[in-house]
C-alpha cells in the first residue's frame, strides 16, 4: 500500500469523479419517487477492493461531501457516514475474509451484499429515520428489494471491471526492460524459502494449482532429464511446458512450450503484470522466485497439459517446490555441489533434494549413490510415496558417436537417442522410467512417441557439436560429477586425442577436483572468466594450470579465448570449451559471428 499510495490515490480520484457522476439525476432511474437504481456505489466499491479499505472509504468520504456542494443538496452526516461504510466494508472482506482470493467472485459479492446490508438497508435506513421520522420498517420495506436488486447488479459489474484490470494492471515494459528488470533482482541473492513465492503466487490466484507437473530435481542431468521427458510428452501429443534454468543462450529458453521459447512479447506483458505486485510486498521475492511465478503464470494462461518442472537449487525449499504432489517427482544422480548452501556431505544433499517428494506421489530415483538412497527411501515412506529406481543392469548402449548413440533398455530395443554424451544414457533410463510412472497414472504414451521424442530431444551446452572442421565441442560441465561425464564421453569417443581446453569456472565450485579430471586430456589450456559475479579470474585459474605443469593462455573474454583457440588450431584438432554453463553463451555467439565473418570475406 505505501509504495503505491500515489498510484492508488490517482486512481481513486478518478473513481470519485465517476461516482459523482453516477450519482447525478442524468444517471439514476427512478422506478418509483421512492425507489431508485442508481450505480454512483460502484466506482466506490471497486476503489475499496482494488486499491484496499481505507481508500475505499476515503473514496467513499470524498464522493458524498464533493457531491453534496455539486448538486447543492443539504450535508447530512449521517449520510456520510454511511457512504464512508460503503467504501470500507468490501475491502476489508476481501483483504481479511478471502486472503486467498481476494477478487473472486464470491469475495466481490460477500463484500458488496454486506456493504449494501450494512450500509445502505441498515445505517442510511436508521438515518433516514432519524431525519424525516418515518417508521423503520417502512423504510425498510421500499429499501430492501431495491438494493438486493443493486447488490447482484454491483457484484457482477465489479467483477468483469477487476478481471479486465488485471489484464491491464501494469504498466508495460519491453522485452530489454523486462530482463534488464528482472537482473536487477540478482542484488536479492538467493534466499531459500517458499513464504516469498507462496505470498506472489497467491496474488496472482495461485496459476501452479491449475497445472499437473513432473518435477524434476538433482545435482547432475536434471536438465536434459527435463528435455528429454518434455520431448516424450509433446511427441505423444500433450501441450508441454518446459522450466529449466539457468539458459545458455537468451533468457526465454528458462520457460517453454512444445519446445518453443517464451515470446518476448508474452515475457514483457507476464511480468510487467507481477511487477507492481511483487514490489508490494513486504519482504519482496528474490530472481527466482519471479521467473517461477512468470513460468507459473505463463503455462497456465496457455493451458499447458503438464509441465515439467526443473528444480533450481536444492529441492525442499526451492521456489519450484510450491507445487503439490506431481505426477512424477524425478531425482536425478546426486552430488556435492552448492555445498556452502546444500550442505558438505552426499546425505545432506539428498535431503535437500528429497525435499520435493510428497504424500502419496510417485518417485524415480537415479539410485546409484550409496550414500543417497537411503535418505530418498526413508522420504518416500514418511510420505507413502512410491519409489522407483532404473535397472541399470538391464542398459546397454549399442553404439556412440558425436551425434549421439543408440541403446536398449528393458523392452526398448535400439532406442536412439540424440545426445551425446555417454553418461546421456544413463538419464534416459530415468526418463523411461519416469513414462512408465506416468503411464501408471493414466497418461497416454505410446511407444512411438518415446521413440520419437528421445531422438529429437535437442539440449545445448552438453557435450555440443558447434563445428567438424576443427570439432568444437561446448559442454557445460560445472561440478566433479558433471566434469567426470564429460570427460568419459571424450575419452570414449577419442581415447587417443588430446584436446585444446577453454576453461572458464565459478570460484565457489571444487576447481581443484575439477582441474584433475580435465587436464589429463589438455594439449593446451585457454582461460577465460565467465559473465558472471562469482566467476575465477582468467589469470588466477591459469596459474593453477601452470602449476600443474600445462601450458595455459589467460584470456580477456570468452570471445578471446574462442577466437585464438580456433585461430591456433589445426583441422585435426578438438576444442573443448568447459567448465560452466555461463561460458556456453559465449562461446555460441563468437561461432556463430566467426561463420558469418567467413561467409562475408
Amino acid at each position: 500500500m505505501k509504495k503505491f499510495s500515489v498510484r492508488y490515490l490517482a486512481i481513486s480520484g478518478i473513481l470519485i469523479a465517476i461516482s459523482i457522476i453516477l450519482a447525478s439525476n442524468y444517471c439514476t432511474f427512478y422506478i418509483t419517487p421512492a425507489v431508485r437504481i442508481s450505480f454512483r456505489d460502484i466506482p466506490i466499491i471497486f476503489a475499496s477492493i482494488y486499491c484496499g479499505p481505507l481508500v475505499g472509504a476515503l473514496a467513499g468520504l470524498c464522493a458524498d461531501l464533493i457531491g453534496t456542494l455539486v448538486s447543492g443538496f443539504g450535508f447530512y452526516p449521517l449520510i456520510t457516514v454511511s457512504a464512508v461504510l460503503v467504501g470500507l466494508i468490501p475491502g476489508l472482506v476481501s483483504r481479511f475474509l478471502f486472503k486467498r482470493s481476494p477478487k473472486s467472485f464470491v469475495s466481490v459479492a460477500a463484500g458488496v451484499f454486506l456493504s449494501n446490508i450494512l450500509a445502505n438497508m441498515g445505517w442510511t435506513t436508521f438515518s433516514l429515520h432519524l431525519l424525516y421520522a418515518r417508521p423503520v420498517m417502512e423504510l425498510l420495506l421500499i429499501r430492501i428489494p431495491q438494493y438486493l436488486i443493486m447488490a447482484i447488479a454491483e457484484s457482477y459489474l465489479i467483477f468483469a471491471l477487476l478481471k479486465v484490470t488485471s489484464r491491464l494492471d501494469y504498466t508495460k515494459m519491453s522485452y530489454e526492460q523486462t530482463v534488464e528488470y528482472i537482473h536487477t533482482i540478482t542484488q536479492r541473492g538467493s534466499k531459500l524459502g517458499l513464504v516469498r513465492i507462496s505470498e506472489l503466487l497467491k496474488l496472482l490466484h495461485n496459476p501452479e494449482k491449475k497445472l499437473k507437473f513432473v518435477h524434476v530435481a538433482g545435482t547432475n542431468g536434471k536438465g536434459s532429464t527435463a528435455a528429454m521427458s518434455a520431448s516424450v510428452l509433446r511427441a505423444a501429443g500433450y501441450k508441454v511446458g518446459l522450466f529449466v534454468s539457468p539458459y545458455v543462450v537468451r533468457f526465454n529458453e528458462r520457460m517453454q512450450i512444445d519446445g518453443e521459447y517464451i515470446p518476448d512479447s508474452e515475457l514483457a506483458r507476464i511480468v510487467s503484470r507481477i511487477r507492481p505486485l511483487a514490489e508490494s510486498m513486504k519482504v519482496p521475492p528474490t530472481e527466482f522466485e519471479l521467473i517461477t511465478a512468470t513460468a507459473f503464470q505463463y503455462f497456465h494462461e496457455h493451458s499447458c497439459d503438464i509441465v515439467v518442472l526443473e528444480v533450481g537449487l536444492g529441492g525442499e525449499f526451492d521456489s519450484t517446490n510450491v507445487i503439490e504432489t506431481p505426477e512424477v517427482a524425478t531425482i536425478t544422480a546426486i552430488g556435492l555441489d552448492h555445498t556452502k548452501i546444500l550442505g558438505d556431505t552426499v546425505e545432506l544433499v539428498a535431503k535437500a533434494k528429497a525435499g520435493i517428494i510428497k504424500d502419496n506421489g510417485t518417485v524415480v530415483f537415479y539410485g546409484e549413490d550409496r550414500a543417497a538412497l537411503p535418505i530418498i527411501e526413508e522420504a518416500c515412506k514418511q510420505h507413502n510415496s512410491r519409489l522407483i529406481l532404473p535397472d541399470f543392469g538391464r542398459l546397454q548402449r549399442i553404439s556412440c558417436d558425436i551425434h549421439g548413440q543408440t541403446l536398449c533398455y528393458k523392452d526398448y530395443k535400439n532406442l536412439r537417442l540424440s545426445l551425446a554424451g555417454t553418461y546421456q544414457i544413463y538419464n534416459a533410463a530415468v526418463v523411461l522410467e519416469t513414462v512408465a510412472a506416468l503411464r501408471d497414472g493414466g497418461w497416454k504414451i505410446s511407444d512411438k512417441a518415446v521413440y520419437e521424442g528421445m531422438g529429437s530431444t535437442l539440449w545445448p551446452a552438453r557435450f555440443e557439436i558447434m563445428s567438424e572442421k576443427p570439432l568444437f565441442i561446448v559442454d557445460g560441465g560445472h561440478n566433479p560429477m558433471g566434469v567426470r561425464g564429460t570427460m568419459d564421453t571424450a575419452n570414449t569417443l577419442f581415447p587417443d586425442k588430446k584436446f585444446k581446453l577453454i576453461v572458464g569456472m565459478m570460484a565457489d565450485k571444487d576447481v581443484s577436483s575439477i582441474l584433475d579430471l580435465i587436464l589429463p586430456k589438455a594439449k593446451r589450456v585457454y582461460t577465460a572468466a565467465p559473465d558472471n559475479p562469482r566467476s575465477m579470474p582468467a589469470d588466477e585459474l591459469a596459474k593453477q594450470i601452470q602449476g600443474r605443469g600445462f601450458q595455459a593462455t589467460a584470456c580477456n573474454s570468452v570471445e578471446e579465448a574462442t577466437r585464438i583457440a580456433l585461430h591456433e588450431a589445426e583441422e585435426s584438432d578438438i576444442i573443448l570449451a568447459t567448465g560452466s554453463l555461463y561460458m556456453a553463451e559465449a562461446v555460441r555467439n563468437t561461432i556463430e559471428t566467426i561463420k558469418k565473418e567467413q561467409q562475408n570475406a
